[in-house]
């Protein structure tokens, strides 16, 4: 059983530090929506190897990334003392090197494999994975345009399907600033969207039951988001008319978001001003704020510095209790 959520009370979740689950899974939404065709411990292992980057600096082809086995086990679920456990990640990581990630683009269109290569360490039961180097403008410094969520909410999720569209959801409501969703397509484009085009392509029944309904009911047991289904129906087949649209109404549950604004240290402006006008912080991080392409000079790393110590003061700054102590 996974350790990062305490759930005695499943109405009332708390979130868990030091844990794989509380990392954040950051992604160009371009790279949430390519096409590509991924087992459930491939896509697992991509996330949870994704997890580990810090999505707003660069790194390179031959930067790894390390995936304790131990850790991916507690968190979905795997028995590690099965051996076949161990093969199975591995299976997956072969996986992620040989299969295809593509992506149409208006100047045209990309190809790539997911993972340039692997390493595996017999003795710690740890993975490093380096990232082909034409996926990486899509996971490193993200600015605009890119969906984040915690690894955990994926943890219980057993299959592909579930956790494709809970990707899909978050940026959806991303999008919306975080506000509840009504988003209506084509069913050919959800279909697209989810890359099961040939899934149960001549039966939607099935489609609607074993995908659609299956990874929401999955979606709203177990991860942070709330969302029902609809279908309408359009145009004449024979005598008949037949589904073309679904509709997707959605929103973050409350008790996640009182979560989440209780695992974030939430500082007062007042503690924000005291951290902004400790010189010593400036001298610590002002030129990280250049090196990462800053502009506007010390301003532009006070306007900055601000928003981040309001969105996450321990993501963005891990010393910033230092500046708030009275000398």
């Amino acid at each position: 059983m996974s350790t990062e959520i305490v759930v005695k009370d499943r109405e009332n979740p708390k979130l868990k530090r030091g844990s794989l689950g509380n990392n954040m899974v950051s992604q160009h939404n371009h790279l949430v929506t390519a096409s590509y065709e991924l087992t459930l411990t491939e896509k697992r292992l991509l996330l949870a190897c994704i997890s580990k980057i810090n999505s707003t600096e660069s790194f390179s082809s031959t930067t790894p990334f390390n995936f304790d086995l131990a850790e991916g086990a507690e968190l979905f679920g795997y028995d590690l003392s099965n051996s076949g456990v161990i093969a199975a990640f591995k299976s997956a990581a072969e996986g992620l090197r040989v299969k295809a990630v593509s992506h149409s683009k208006v100047s045209g269109w990309i190809e790539t494999s997911i993972l340039q290569g692997y390493e595996y360490h017999y003795e710690t039961k740890v993975m490093s994975v380096y990232f082909s180097h034409l996926l990486i403008p899509y996971l490193s410094e993200l600015q605009t345009t890119f969906t984040t969520f915690r690894l955990l909410h994926i943890g219980k999720l057993s299959s592909q399907h579930s956790i494709r569209l809970y990707e899909l959801l978050v940026m959806f409501l991303n999008k919306n600033y975080g506000k509840p969703c009504h988003k209506k397509m084509k069913l050919t484009e959800f279909k697209e969207l989810m890359n099961c085009e040939n899934v149960y392509k001549n039966n939607f029944a099935m489609f609607r039951v074993k995908v659609v309904e299956a990874a929401i009911n999955q979606i709203n047991a177990e991860t942070d988001i709330d969302v029902s289904v609809k279908y309408e129906k359009n145009g004449k087949k024979g005598n008949g008319r037949f589904f073309t649209h679904i509709v997707l109404d959605l929103s973050k549950k409350s008790r996640w978001k009182n979560a989440e604004n209780e695992f974030k240290q939430i500082l007062s402006d007042d503690q924000i001003e005291k951290i902004l006008n400790n010189m010593e912080f400036l001298n610590v991080h002002y030129d990280d704020y250049q090196a990462k392409g800053g502009k506007d000079g010390v301003l532009g790393f006070f306007k900055e510095a601000k928003k981040l110590l309001k969105e996450d003061p321990k993501k963005h700054f891990s010393d910033y209790a230092d500046y708030l102590k009275d000398k």
